[in-house]
């Protein structure tokens, strides 16, 4: 797992109102619902998505409830 592995942020998006992002910092790979994000990707972030670190079939899975 690397020192900071996946960052979490959130932006407004004209009418849409706030939109919550994950963006990959690690050189080991994070993967959302089984979907490799890829580094310096990122992607949105809905209720109940599946965060998995290093392996998509890993045990350390967490839910994020937005």
């Amino acid at each position: 797992i690397s020192k900071i592995h996946f960052i979490i942020n959130r932006e407004k998006i004209g009418t849409l109102g706030y939109v919550v992002f994950i963006t990959d910092t690690s050189a080991n790979g994070t993967f959302l619902n089984g979907e490799k994000i890829g580094k310096d990707n990122r992607w949105i972030l809905s209720n109940n998505d599946k965060i998995a670190v290093v392996s998509k079939t890993n045990n350390g899975k967490f839910l994020i409830n937005i």
